[in-house]
């Protein structure tokens, strides 16, 4: 009877590492922007188009800083999610805003389509 209770013991223990490793592996987590990605205003509704043919994303914003100024050198990330997988990424160089907008526009090949994107503005200088 004691062997019984050791071997079940183990399988409990085995299982549970196994299903804590399962859940550490597979849920990446969606990296937290920097704080200059709060200088922007991205509420309007971007126009994207899927191109299932060529696998590729094609993506178009208006976008603006949040206090009406300027800014130049802009380097946007946006990252690419379907789910919590990370499906790529497109680094864009902004030369400069106009009136505070500027524009993000780009085609990017993805393997599928993503449900899902995020910004990331590495640096942007203040003119």
């Amino acid at each position: 009877m004691d062997k019984k209770i050791t071997i079940a013991i183990i399988a409990i223990i085995v299982a549970v590492v196994a299903i804590g490793a399962y859940l550490g592996l597979s849920n990446t987590a969606i990296p937290e922007s920097s704080q200059m990605t709060d200088l922007f205003d991205y509420s309007i509704e971007p126009t994207t188009s899927w191109n299932a043919e060529k696998k590729e994303y094609s993506f178009s914003q208006s976008i603006r800083s949040v206090n009406g100024k300027d800014y130049k050198n802009i380097d946007i990330k946006v990252n690419f999610y379907k789910g919590n997988n990370l499906l790529g990424s497109y680094d864009s160089k902004i030369d400069h805003t106009k009136d505070g907008k500027c524009t993000l526009k780009f085609t990017k090949g993805l393997k599928e389509e993503p449900d899902t994107f995020y910004y990331d503005v590495v640096n942007a200088t203040e003119v």
